[in-house]
Formats: structure tokens, sequence, C-alpha cells
């Protein structure tokens, strides 16, 4: 578990993502962003997503626009030059597809100036800077962000992590109570009533409740807890993935006491 660089994360609205990578498909470059909101990956049920994908495009150094990835919808809508929706036939007809690409819309007019700050950075300024595209619609949402909203993030912090979900359910109960240590067990079956509830736990989350309710103590309990929980990792009790997510700074303060 480590923090994600801070030039690689920005606000989206009411939300936060990060910087993923670059792609390249038909000559066209995606600069790629991830909210760090997850969901459960519709393709893969034992897995889970970035809810939202961002990705930036340009052609050699000209900004071609925005596509944005709604995965929880799901929808997918493009955004000219001039971060204006691009909207088709179907989008017209369907009033709820069309306020959500709204509301996108005006996100990224918000985060438009964060956005291409990350973009600059990501590609050393080997893309133009976009001072003629970018500044004066961050000029014009700059007003829009309180400080109420940045209090609220600066609570927080993005680290890349790992959740986990069921593999197997029953085999997580068995090895939970005849493989592992009994002063242990509630610990366990508080852990798996949190996967029951939410579809994974992040790791954090599972260790905090491991060093709190195991009965071995905080101390020993922090030292076995990795030990544990790749045991039932590898014995295919519980899917193991990397995510990165927004975290507690309190949370992370816990677990490293």
């Amino acid at each position: 578990m480590y923090k994600v660089a801070d030039w690689r994360v920005c606000s989206f609205g009411d939300e936060r993502i990060y910087f993923k990578g670059e792609v390249t498909e038909n000559n066209e470059r995606r600069m790629m962003f991830d909210t760090t909101r997850t969901i459960e990956d519709k393709d893969n049920p034992k897995s889970v997503v970035s809810a939202v994908s961002i990705g930036v495009l340009f052609k050699g150094r000209e900004f071609r626009g925005v596509e944005i990835n709604d995965r929880e919808k799901p929808l997918t809508v493009r955004f000219d030059s001039s971060f204006r929706l691009i909207a088709d036939e179907s989008l017209e007809k369907n009033s709820e597809d069309m306020r959500l690409a709204r509301d996108y819309e005006e996100k990224l007019r918000g985060s438009t100036l964060d956005i291409m700050r990350v973009v600059q950075k990501a590609t050393f300024g080997m893309i133009l800077k976009p001072k003629e595209l970018f500044f004066s619609l961050a000029e014009q949402t700059k007003e829009n962000s309180g400080s109420k909203k940045a209090a609220e993030e600066d609570e927080k912090v993005v680290m890349q992590t790992k959740r986990y979900s069921f593999r197997d359910k029953g085999e997580f109960y068995y090895l939970a109570k005849n493989r592992l240590h009994e002063n242990e067990l509630e610990a366990w079956r508080e852990i798996g009533r949190v996967i029951e509830r939410d579809g994974s736990v992040s790791r954090i989350d599972a260790q905090l409740i491991f060093m709190e309710m195991s009965k071995e103590g905080r101390v020993v309990a922090k030292g076995s807890f990795p030990n544990r929980i790749r045991y039932l990792v590898e014995n295919g009790a519980l899917n193991e993935r990397e995510v990165v997510e927004e975290i507690l700074k309190e949370k992370v303060k816990r677990v490293r006491e």
C-alpha cells in the first residue's frame, strides 16, 4: 500500500481522479484518468473496476477532445476540443443519459486546468501548453471550487492498495474457523460480513477490523495480518485486486500506529 504521487491526482467535480497512464489507438494518444470510486466489474463479478474513466485525446500535439466512459450507467460520451458535448441522436432521445452527459460537461469545464496540468507533467511538457484552449474556461469556473470541498479532500489521501472479495464464501468461513487462530475468528467473521454487505473490503479496513477485534492484541495482530490474508487468497477463499482509491488519513494513521 503506497500513496499515489500528488501530481497525478486532481478533482473532477465532487470526485477525485488520478492519472493512470497513456495509451495509443489509431494514431490517437489517450491520457487516461480513473476515478478513485470503484464498482463491481460486470464482466467479472469477483473483481472491481473504476466507476468512470476519462481519456484526454491528442493527435500528435493537437488536442482533440475528451471521452468519458461511465461503467456504472453504462454510458460513453465525447466532448470536442472546446469541451462541448458531442450529442448524437441516441443521446438526445434519452433524457436521463443527456442529463448525465451535461453533468460531466460541467465537471469537465470546472476541472480543465487541473487535468491539463497533470497531462503536462506526465508528458514532460511535450504536449503544447494549452493556454488558448483551457485558461479562459478555468477562470470562468474558478469560483466553483469552495473551501469546504478543499477541506474534505485534505482529510483523505489517494493510495494504491488492494481490495478483497469472496472467491469461495464457504471456504473463507471454513478456513477462518478451522485453519486460522481461534482468537482471530470474530475478526474474520466481521470482515466476512463487510464483504457480504459491500461486495468487497479494502485492505486497510480489513486490517483495522483484524487489529481491533483479534484477541491476540493489536501489536501481534498487526504483524500477523499480512500472512493471514495471503493465506486466504492463496487457498482460494478470497480474490485480491490492486485498486487506487481515497482513504481517510485517520485510517492510515491508525494502521501505522
